[in-house]
């Protein structure tokens, strides 16, 4: 894994986080009540720098919660009209870390969620670490997401 970082850096590459990634619940540091009440995630995400789709889909008390968006990893803030207020999201490389942070301003006041994205293991872990800071809760959360593993190849029957 260090040498796939090292040979990043110095070709002045930057990881490519495309692929398919299934959460890892027990892996993951999280609040004791979304442990209870998620069941399974997963995230799809499309790359091609600087363009970064992302859906996610997690279950949670057994109900699907889908979140879908695209981002420019270029720095400028991309400003959305949400339910119930505005959000603003941007995407930045800090390094071999890609950073996405999300300010929603409602009438209840500001929200801001930063997420740090990072691959691990030799690109086969995405960790997502997360900081919420809001005027009713914050948490400092890490998501551990793994690529899953290929089928097994099967042999003919004889």
């Amino acid at each position: 894994a260090l040498l796939t970082v090292a040979t990043w850096l110095s070709a002045g590459e930057r990881p490519n986080f495309s692929g398919e990634w299934v959460l890892n619940k027990e892996r993951c540091t999280l609040p004791a009540t979304v442990m209870v009440s998620l069941s399974a995630g997963s995230i799809t995400i499309d790359h091609r720098d600087p363009m970064f789709k992302c859906r996610r889909t997690f279950t949670v008390w057994g109900k699907a919660v889908n979140n879908e968006y695209d981002l420019l990893s270029n720095g400028v803030e991309d400003e959305r009209d949400e339910p119930n207020g505005k959000a603003f999201l941007r995407l930045v490389w800090d390094g071999d870390v890609l950073v996405q942070t999300t300010r929603v301003v409602t009438s209840n006041g500001e929200a801001l969620d930063t997420l740090r994205y990072r691959l691990q293991e030799g690109g086969t872990v995405l960790e997502v670490a997360e900081d919420y800071r809001s005027p009713l809760t914050n948490a400092v959360n890490v998501w551990i997401f793994e690529k899953p593993a290929p089928p097994a190849a099967t042999t003919p029957a004889p």
